[in-house]
């Protein structure tokens, strides 16, 4: 499965279980928070808005390259049917080559599911989590042992961007 594939299965599986309360930003006002990474080559940030009545979404991502490394970084809301992305709510079950462990890190709910076999995986970070849903930043990535995944993804400013989420 191409990183590119798993990425866009990741968003996929994100939009239809992400609830989150009413939001006026638009993916736009996060792509400042996907910062450049030292000796990464990093992509233009993109993302989408949409409201459909009762149901909207948000998302904002960015790809990075490294000698064959690959990175996506996305901050995801929405509304809907389904229940939240919560970290907290994971069960730590391995598979085959798989397995998924969950932490606190800086005050945050994190979840690590991590794939033996190509050193791929996501870190997902619980940025709100209220009675009406969640938010979640994510770092998907190809090519990394989990420390160094971590390692990344803490780079990024956690608290800015909920605090962003809760405007």
């Amino acid at each position: 499965m191409t990183f590119k594939y798993k990425t866009f299965i990741i968003g996929v599986l994100l939009f239809f279980i992400m609830p989150i309360t009413a939001f006026s930003s638009s993916h736009k006002d996060f792509l400042k928070y996907l910062i450049n990474l030292e000796g990464w080559t990093g992509k233009a940030g993109d993302g989408m808005t949409m409201d459909m009545g009762n149901m909207k979404f948000m998302n904002a991502t960015r790809e990075y390259s490294n000698n064959g490394l690959e990175l996506t970084a996305m901050i995801i809301r929405g509304t809907g049917s389904g229940v939240g992305m919560n970290p907290a709510g994971v069960r730590a079950a391995p598979q085959h080559g798989a397995e998924t462990e969950i932490m606190e890190i800086n005050g945050f709910k994190v979840a690590v599911a991590f794939d033996n076999s190509d050193n791929s995986g996501v870190v997902s970070v619980a940025l709100a989590e209220d009675a009406q849903g969640s938010a979640s930043f994510a770092l998907v990535f190809t090519g990394l042992e989990k420390p160094a995944a971590i390692a990344l993804a803490k780079k990024f400013d956690w608290a800015a961007i909920k605090t962003k989420l809760e405007e």
